[in-house]
C-alpha cells in the first residue's frame, strides 16, 4: 500500500474540500476551484504561490 503526504488542503467550517460529482477528471467536484477562490486574492497565498510560479 503506498502512502499519500499532504502538505497543505483547504477545508471550510462546514467540513467540505471539494464541490460535487468529485472525479479524477475533477478531483476539486464542479465548481469546486470556486470554493477556494477567496484565498487566491490573500497575501499569504500570494507570498506562498507566487513565489514559487516565478522561480
Amino acid at each position: 500500500m503506498s502512502k499519500l503526504k499532504v502538505y497543505c488542503i483547504g477545508i471550510f467550517t462546514d467540513g467540505y474540500g471539494a464541490g460535487i460529482n468529485q472525479s479524477l477528471e475533477n478531483p476539486l467536484g464542479l465548481g469546486g476551484m470556486g470554493l477556494h477562490e477567496c484565498f487566491f486574492p490573500t497575501q499569504v497565498f500570494q507570498a506562498m504561490h507566487l513565489t514559487i510560479i516565478k522561480c
